[in-house]
């Protein structure tokens, strides 16, 4: 058997399928657990639906969603759902009531969600398959981001388990997605994860390597990881803060090139942590940055 060869923040598009560097980024438009060898039983092959415990497709958007809040450090909350998904209120109150008559939300502190054991699980599941598919239409299909993102949402609910497995082997057994993101449920899952910074919080001169890019709401995954993918801020690229600009747009050089991002894409970056100085966070960035 073939060992690893794609590791969690090493995984960035081939550089023949990036544009050339040194452009200007203006304000944006509005398991089971596998082993070495691992063949699913017969009962894995076939009926996703039923490995899902018969979740729907529309509910399986709500737990991902929660699973990349958690992941994210933020609290589950409906609001924060129905801003995620781009979805209304009242659809997601009846969609979160369904997943708690489930038993697989359930109400916590502060009118606030979380999932349960068997939440997680299912939500688990469909994010190892989002990020495994990722990964082959990147390396495989020489996809960009955005259009790999595409795939995955339409193939993780319904490829087999048989099929994934070996298309997870055919790929080299990959530790994480195109931007860094760990698969999890997979074998050597990191357990403690690394401390990280964000781009948008460093100074000028300081700097790092890219490590991954944040999970974000579905309304704006496409347009920040376009603009990451073009200005290749992918992971282990070497960047540095040249300046930062009185309105908030900061230079970068970006593996010897110049590139120009907003805040609202450095925000979404994140950098191994390094002794620099850093300047104080600023607030929220309106919706044209």
């Amino acid at each position: 058997m073939r060992e690893p060869t794609l590791n969690c923040g090493r995984l960035g598009p081939s550089s023949s399928r990036l544009p050339k560097a040194g452009f200007e980024v203006r304000a944006p438009r509005t398991l089971q657990k596998w082993h070495h060898g691992w063949v699913p039983a017969a009962s894995d092959t076939h009926d996703t639906h039923e490995a899902h415990g018969g979740v729907s497709p529309a509910n399986l958007r709500y737990l991902e969603a929660a699973y990349y809040l958690a992941g994210e450090g933020e609290v589950i909350r409906r609001a924060r759902l129905a801003s995620w998904l781009g979805i209304s209120a009242p659809a997601v109150t009846q969609g979160v009531g369904r997943l708690i008559r489930d038993g697989l939300l359930r109400d916590g502190p502060n009118q606030a969600l979380e999932l349960t054991a068997e939440g997680k699980r299912v939500a688990t599941d469909m994010v190892r398959r989002h990020r495994i598919i990722e990964v082959w239409a990147v390396v495989t299909l020489g996809l960009d981001w955005v259009s790999a993102d595409d795939e995955a949402q339409r193939v993780a609910p319904v490829i087999s388990e048989l099929a994934l497995a070996a298309l997870y082997e055919r790929i080299g057994r990959p530790s994480c997605c195109p931007h860094g993101n760990p698969i999890p449920g997979i074998p050597g899952e990191s357990a403690a994860p690394q401390a990280l910074q964000r781009l948008v919080d460093l100074a000028p001169g300081a700097g790092g390597v890219v490590e991954r890019i944040s999970e974000l709401a579905e309304h704006d995954a496409h347009e920040v990881l376009d603009i990451a993918y073009r200005a290749r801020l992918v992971p282990g690229t070497v960047v540095t803060v040249v300046d930062v600009e009185r309105d908030g747009a900061m230079v970068l050089d970006v593996g010897g090139s110049e590139v120009r991002v907003w805040p609202r894409v450095a925000s979404a970056v994140w950098m191994a942590e390094r002794s620099s100085p850093q300047r104080a966070p600023k607030g929220p960035v309106g919706s044209g940055h």
